[in-house]
């Protein structure tokens, strides 16, 4: 078993708040697009099969708050159609942005019990082939109840550990080492 550990240049995103904060009160967090893609990438990840915006995960993400108008040109929907880029078809799914068990989760997908941790507030978003677009986070304002806004990126160095070739984990250095 080979273990390799390297410095990497990663986008680096800012969240507001901590993942499973639900006040959105609590001290900022980071995650690199790296970790992001290494949830995504997991065996128990399921490929997007739904258009449903509810129920169980990934859901598809509408972009009714228009965060990523210029990014949906070229992109197909779930049956593999490129909608015209002013179109309101989906073409993002959301997963969640932490540990999720999508294998045990409610029709609702929430976590069956209090043992595993919930979805917070943090989402990758991907196109129909689970590739990495970018993150949002939910707002915390208790009135826009569902919407999501953008989280702020910096490109930043990351210590990645590999097994196997496989990421294993990944370390955000501090920004005095960019």
């Amino acid at each position: 078993m080979s273990v390799t550990k390297e410095i990497v240049a990663d986008d680096i995103y800012m969240f507001p708040w901590g993942h499973l904060d639900e006040t959105g009160e609590g001290p900022p967090e980071e995650m690199c697009k790296l970790q992001a893609q290494v949830y995504l990438s997991a065996p128990s990840t399921p490929m997007p099969t739904s258009e449903a915006t509810k129920g169980p995960r990934p859901h598809a993400y509408r972009d009714g708050e228009g965060l990523l108008a210029h990014l949906r040109c070229g992109l197909p929907t779930l049956n593999g159609i490129v909608p015209p880029p002013s179109g309101k078809d989906i073409v993002y799914w959301m997963y969640v942005a932490g540990p999720f068990d999508y294998q045990q989760q409610t029709q609702n997908g929430q976590s069956p019990q209090e043992s595993l941790p919930p979805p917070g507030g943090w989402r990758i978003v991907t196109d129909r082939s689970k590739n990495f677009v970018t993150m949002l986070v939910h707002n915390a304002d208790p009135r826009a109840r569902g919407r999501f806004e953008r989280v702020p990126v910096r490109r930043g160095l990351v210590e990645v550990t590999r097994r196997d070739g496989m990421i294993v984990e990944t370390r955000i250095l501090p920004p005095e080492y960019d």
